[in-house]
């Protein structure tokens, strides 16, 4: 098991996500927690990916629930995830929303509704005006309707949209007649014991337009990383930081073996009704590539889930990777601040160090004279916890390693 210090849960989920934009999956878990066999009640937690293990961010604004749905979207368009929760904290369903506060903590956001044991909360932009909405059920005369919770300028309203939905069951938006506009599927118990599924269509008169291609793709070698970088598109409706990507990378072109979008990579058409693979960022990190020629594309989604075409493709090739640790040796590692670096080298030279984050960005950089075969010690800054690569770079020496901070 890669980590056994996640909390167990029932009636409940846990998700994958990159809340704070560093290229790595955190992990949302939601549900009723056991602590022992009379002590369970319900949790909301966000662990942290520290570049392979994980860590409780520890925010007291996240309320527990049981039978619970939870989404991912980004529904201010900061280019950051926020996130939605329906579920039973001991007392009737509540909804509430999520502000991604840059990465750092979360506002939550009670909107006035008082949604029925659905069990299903899926972010989508139904009125096509750029940013997501929501659906929440509602009990009219005995049955069950769909009421929108609708996102104008950051502020959720009700708006009656009179369509029947059920109990304990779950809806997905899908534009299913392909006119630009979500519609609805619905399932679940229609009356005390009678199932239901229900397609709905979206009659609207403003149709949705795609985005367009992300431009600028570049590529680059880090260790034995592939990191890629965009610029973000733009798009006719959803702002620029609300897009998410979709990333498809292969080593023969036209098959993307490496990194698969669901999408179609002739004409863009999103396969599936949910975000690009790469979330709102415009970059992207392949670990530990293998030698080669890649290429390498990129499109757009919208709050509609509407592809943008793909990028024009652009291709690196890969003969001498960077993980040459053969050419440089590192110790202590892991370490605590001080490093004591030795070449592979009978030369004298200059060499420029630096220290690169998760995120592909150097953190620290320093010029350092090597002499031969002896050590230099390099005096690192206060750097956060994790794994980090270390780049030795001089006229005659080309070499890098993976170091691990440990807390100081």
């Amino acid at each position: 098991m890669a980590d056994s210090t996640l909390p167990a849960v029932t009636h409940g989920v846990s998700r994958f996500f990159d809340y704070n934009n560093d290229g790595l999956l955190d992990i949302a878990i939601i549900g009723n927690y056991t602590e022992s066999y009379e002590n369970s009640y319900p949790i909301f937690k966000i662990f942290r990916n520290n570049g392979g293990t994980f860590s409780d961010i520890q925010d007291s604004t996240l309320v527990g629930m049981t039978y619970v749905s939870i989404d991912f979207g980004d529904y201010d368009s900061d280019g950051y995830t926020d996130i939605v929760t329906l579920g039973s904290n001991s007392g009737p369903s509540s909804i509430i929303i999520y502000k991604n506060n840059g990465g750092v903590s979360f506002t939550p956001i009670i909107p006035e509704c008082y949604p029925q044991n659905t069990n299903s909360v899926h972010w989508g932009d139904y009125d096509n005006d750029g940013d997501l909405d929501l659906l929440v059920s509602y009990i009219r005369y005995g049955k069950i309707y769909f009421e929108a919770l609708r996102n104008d300028e950051e502020v959720f309203t009700l708006k009656n949209v009179d369509l029947i939905h059920t109990q304990w069951g779950d809806y997905s938006w899908i534009d299913y007649d392909k006119d630009h506009d979500l519609d609805i599927i619905v399932s679940g118990l229609f009356n005390t014991n009678e199932g239901t599924t229900r397609l709905y269509r979206n009659n609207s008169a403003i149709a949705n337009t795609p985005p367009n291609a992300p431009s600028n793709i570049t590529a680059s070698i880090q260790g034995s990383n592939l990191m890629i970088n965009w610029s973000g598109a733009s798009d006719a409706e959803t702002p620029t930081d609300g897009l998410t990507y979709n990333i498809a990378v292969s080593n023969q072109i036209g098959t993307p073996n490496v990194c698969y979008p669901l999408s179609n990579l002739s004409n863009g058409y999103n396969k599936v009704v949910n975000r690009g693979n790469c979330g709102e960022g415009t970059s992207a990190i392949i670990k530990e590539i293998s030698a080669g020629t890649f290429y390498i594309t990129v499109q757009a989604i919208d709050n509609s889930f509407e592809g943008s075409p793909f990028s024009t493709l652009t291709s690196v090739s890969i003969s001498d990777l960077e993980n040459n640790s053969n050419i440089i040796h590192v110790y202590p590692n892991p370490t605590v601040g001080k490093i004591w670096i030795m070449l592979n080298s009978k030369t004298e030279e200059f060499c420029k160090v630096e220290v690169i984050d998760i995120t592909g960005k150097t953190v620290y950089s320093v010029q350092q004279l090597f002499s031969g075969n002896t050590s230099e010690m390099i005096e690192l800054p206060k750097l956060a916890k994790g794994l980090y690569l270390l780049k030795v770079e001089g006229e005659n020496t080309r070499g890098s390693c993976k170091i691990i901070i440990d807390s100081k």
